[in-house]
């Protein structure tokens, strides 16, 4: 009888202390609130990203028409490799 009553009163209490726990876990972490204000700032830089990669990639293109330019016309296209 007395460890049954003991059993109730500790019962009660981890009832106690669950009931007073917040329903919502995690919502309110600061690494969660850290991660999406990074995400913000990613999205608002991406088209300007996007747009320098474009532009490198054009610059790259140009480059390698210049340099295929100078080469001779005489070489052969195989040999063009060797003049850079």
């Amino acid at each position: 009888m007395e460890a049954e009553l003991a059993n109730r009163a500790i019962k009660k209490g981890k009832m106690e202390k669950a009931e007073k726990r917040t329903k919502m876990k995690g919502k309110n972490k600061p690494t969660r609130r850290q991660r999406k204000k990074q995400q913000n700032i990613i999205e608002e830089r991406k088209p300007s990203i996007k747009a320098s990669i474009r532009e490198e990639q054009r610059d790259k293109l140009e480059r390698k028409k210049r340099e295929l330019a100078k080469v001779e016309d005489t070489v052969p296209r195989a040999l063009h490799r060797f003049y850079k």
